[in-house]
């Protein structure tokens, strides 16, 4: 019998039917902006698999970094609860202390069936 990979009868093959399990993949996504009153808000969200997910969802957390990895104070948040349709949402917050011409790090943490999920977005801030 030829083998499937070389048309050859130097090796034969075999194959067992089986299921294959893969782990989920989870991304985080999310949109920030500086309203008309110079007010950070951001509303995030997580996907399974590119599926937005909206069960079984915990509670989630951000955090701003500047571009050196430093917290910049005050813009920070965690308790925060997801909406019926999946969306966490930021209260609004002064973005005195982001500045133009620069970018920063947003660090959000959301659990998922209690096991928390971290990613970074990008932010750019510019006039």
């Amino acid at each position: 019998m030829a083998d499937i990979f070389t048309a050859s009868t130097s090796y034969q093959g075999t194959f067992v039917i089986g299921t294959v399990e893969t782990a989920p993949v989870f991304s985080i996504c999310g949109a920030a902006d500086i309203n008309a009153s110079n007010q950070l808000e951001i509303s995030f969200w997580i996907k399974e698999n590119g599926e937005l997910v909206d069960s079984n969802l915990g509670t989630a957390s951000y955090l701003i970094r500047d571009k050196n990895g430093n917290a910049v104070s005050g813009l920070t948040e965690s308790g925060l609860v997801a909406d019926v349709n999946g969306y966490y949402h930021s209260t609004p917050v002064s973005a005195d202390l982001l500045y133009d011409l620069t970018h920063f790090i947003i660090e959000i943490t959301i659990s998922v069936d209690n096991v928390s999920r971290k990613s970074a977005l990008g932010m750019g801030i510019g006039e």
